[in-house]
């Protein structure tokens, strides 16, 4: 899968790497970092509005798996370890 973040555009897209279908897309305002786990299939998303969420992909599109809100501000930058 291939995710792609929109801060302006409040969006999380989905495409298939394998047919190069677009999949889809979720709503999520100032959504900016973005890292996959080691599955390939999970996807951390962090937005500029103090959110984190675990987002799960399938050739269906994108769902929220779980969703945070913390004290604390994030920019463009994650990383999965």
């Amino acid at each position: 899968f291939l995710v792609a973040t929109s801060p302006r555009g409040g969006t999380v897209a989905l495409w298939s790497l394998s047919s190069g279908a677009y999949l889809g897309r979720l709503a999520m305002p100032d959504v900016c970092g973005l890292a996959a786990d080691s599955e390939g299939k999970h996807f951390w998303v962090s937005s500029g509005l103090v959110e984190i969420s675990r987002l799960v992909a399938s050739e269906t599109g994108l769902t929220f798996e779980a969703r945070w809100h913390t004290d604390t501000q994030f920019d463009n930058h994650l990383t999965v370890l």
